[in-house]
């Protein structure tokens, strides 16, 4: 189901695989500090250096440099942009918005806790902070599964098929 699915993602994250040396297959480098949902910061054992990374939709670590980092004059939102062409924009409220250059995603976390990821086939996935999920397929077709272990799923005709957690499905 879309539950296990996005357990198994959250999963794999938080267990991403690493070599014997604490890293995973991604590159070394030296980064700045940057603290938020879309990247972590790690010290070394010796304390002396720290390095950012994210994880990339597989789940592995990806380091990321800071090429630059630039604050809009007018809205103050901070623009850091990685090597990798990755960019990430820390608003003054606390919304946090990471761009994937490679895989033209967009990942966005409100201060609320809400977090809303748009791919680039037009796919839409909102997780709300109560553990509900949206997700709108560009076809037109809107998945819901809810923290109550129920889903739904709306086609683009109106048609509305739901599954209770006894496993009963309705149609309407």
């Amino acid at each position: 189901s879309l539950t296990q699915k996005c357990s198994q993602v959250n999963a794999r994250s938080l267990d991403a695989p690493k070599t014997s040396k604490g890293l995973t297959a991604a590159r070394k480098s030296q980064s700045v500090q940057i603290q938020s949902s879309a990247a972590t910061r790690e010290k070394s054992q010796e304390g002396n250096s720290s390095r950012t990374w994210a994880l990339d939709s597989k789940g592995h670590r990806m380091f990321l440099t800071v090429v630059s980092k630039e604050i809009d004059p007018f809205t103050q939102v901070i623009i850091y942009t990685f090597q990798n062409g990755d960019k990430k924009d820390l608003y003054p409220d606390g919304k946090v918005v990471y761009h994937y250059a490679k895989s033209k995603t967009v990942h966005t976390v409100y201060p609320s806790g809400k977090k809303e990821i748009q791919f680039a086939n037009g796919q839409r996935e909102l997780h709300g902070k109560d553990g509900n999920i949206e997700v709108t397929y560009p076809n037109g077709t809107i998945r819901r599964v809810f923290s109550t272990g129920e889903e739904e799923q709306e086609a683009p005709d109106g048609t509305v098929a739901r599954r209770l957690r006894d496993g009963t499905e309705i149609v309407h």
